[in-house]
């Protein structure tokens, strides 16, 4: 955990650390949303309190973005995907 550049999200939100909240709950740190939830085969099945957090809708397609060395990102709109 020392090295892990996720160190002060999780210390600072233990219960997100030891998978305490419910899969797909969200935290606030930082102005950021962030949750835990298991990829099955590669998948990531999203319930529908993650559409709403995450301002998605059914049929939304989203690219996977690497915008930082911490955390996995998808991507619905903005001017990348524009």
């Amino acid at each position: 955990m020392d090295k892990s550049l996720l160190k002060n999200i999780l210390i600072e939100n233990p219960e997100l650390w030891q998978c305490k909240k419910p899969e797909q709950e969200f935290i606030k740190y930082k102005g950021r949303k962030y949750c835990w939830i298991s990829i099955n085969n590669g998948e990531l099945i999203l319930k529908e309190n993650t559409f709403s957090v995450c301002d998605l809708k059914i049929g939304y397609k989203l690219l996977s973005i690497r915008s930082s060395n911490i955390v996995f990102t998808l991507g619905v709109k903005g001017p990348i995907i524009e």
